[in-house]
């Protein structure tokens, strides 16, 4: 069940990233951790994230991290966020380039429980 923390695709990244933003807000999540793929869409779409959460609901962003594409693993990425907490990691990035890799290497127990991903996922 995703308890509705999913969002359909958008007309552009940043229309993405304030809609995504909008939805984990209404969901009450207050303190959310960001990885982002270190490109065009991963940089626009997490700045109107951080943009909207932060300023329009007074959510707080505990990491803002872009990870570099084409890694083998994000360990240490995730691992990263995770000891600076948050009880939600958001990633924007693209599923087959480094955001599959990203989400799983976040799922070897670094503490986060609850995810949100970008249409791209």
């Amino acid at each position: 069940m995703d308890r509705d923390l999913t969002a359909s695709p958008v007309q552009n990244a940043a229309a993405e990233g304030r809609l995504l933003a909008i939805l984990l807000a209404r969901q009450n999540h207050v303190y959310v951790a960001v990885s982002f793929a270190d490109d065009s869409y991963g940089r626009t779409a997490a700045a109107a994230f951080k943009s909207t959460f932060e300023g329009q609901f007074g959510g707080t962003i505990t990491g803002f991290n872009p990870h570099q594409i084409g890694k083998k693993e994000y360990l240490a990425e995730a691992a990263t966020l995770a000891a600076l907490g948050g009880d939600i990691l958001v990633v924007f990035a693209d599923f087959d380039v480094s955001g599959r890799k990203f989400l799983g290497a976040s799922l070897h127990g670094w503490g986060f429980d609850a995810y949100a991903v970008s249409s791209h996922m």
